[in-house]
């Protein structure tokens, strides 16, 4: 499977499976974009999944806080418009 190009969000990036998700997803060529409310995730995304695939980037949002839903979500949407999977 060829995902060059494509871009896939990942919700919860924080843990075990999030991660195991974006780093399969980057070793296909995916532009992987993780949210999380851990700045922690941030590191991984430089350290694991830019070396793979450079697109890849971390966004913080706690999409459990209905206020934050709008706001994470939007930038979300605006940072990867033509997402080809999504996960969570």
């Amino acid at each position: 499977m060829e995902y060059s190009g494509k871009r896939v969000l990942i919700t919860g990036g924080a843990g075990q499976a999030g991660r195991a998700i974006a780093e399969a997803y980057a070793r296909l060529g995916a532009a992987v974009i993780l949210a999380d409310k851990d700045y922690g995730v941030e590191r991984f995304v430089t350290e694991r999944l830019r070396p793979l695939s450079p697109g890849s980037r971390f966004i913080h949002c706690d999409l459990a806080l209905t206020s934050a839903c709008g706001k994470g979500t939007s930038r979300c949407w605006s940072t990867a418009p033509a997402l080809r999977h999504r996960c969570r």
